[in-house]
């Protein structure tokens, strides 16, 4: 080894990398659902097939949905709501259609109407003027789906 040889040039280049990814990333912690806890069962139609959606909160009122596991750990992990939101808006696929919901009038697939519910359920007005998810009288519709005065 010469005098500007160190031991990090004679190592190739894949051990640094294997090295480096061999360090697992931080793990937030999760926050377990109580074993008794209230819920909100929403039953809705979109595109005439039935659903229900059940979401529950911790005490402190962060939203835990118990429809998809997946989703229900993320949010225990810290996941924020609105990127779910912003990922399942808009998905396409079958069923679709007219629903049930005034402020969701029609649905491009079951996890565009979940999502929308969502956040008309659980998130600001602001956050969901940024998502573009709003109620019908946010939209300046009326109860009858006309237009009214702004």
């Amino acid at each position: 080894m010469t005098a500007t040889e160190t031991a990090s040039t004679r190592t190739p280049a894949h051990v640094h990398l294997l090295s480096k990814a061999a360090t697992p990333p931080a793990t937030p912690p999760r926050r377990h659902m109580p074993r008794q806890r209230s819920a909100v069962t929403t039953a809705f139609q979109v595109g005439g097939a039935d659903g229900f959606m059940t979401t529950s909160r911790h005490e402190d009122g962060d939203l835990m949905d118990a429809l998809a596991i997946s989703i229900s750990i993320g949010l225990q992990y810290g996941a924020p709501l609105e990127t779910y939101v912003h990922q399942f808006t808009g998905m396409t696929f079958e069923p679709a259609g007219l629903t049930d919901d005034h402020d969701i009038p029609r649905a491009s697939s079951l996890m565009d109407y979940i999502a929308r519910r969502l956040a008309l359920d659980y998130l600001p007005a602001d956050i969901r003027t940024q998502l573009g998810v709003l109620t019908a009288s946010e939209n300046g519709e009326a109860k009858d789906g006309s237009l009214t005065a702004a």
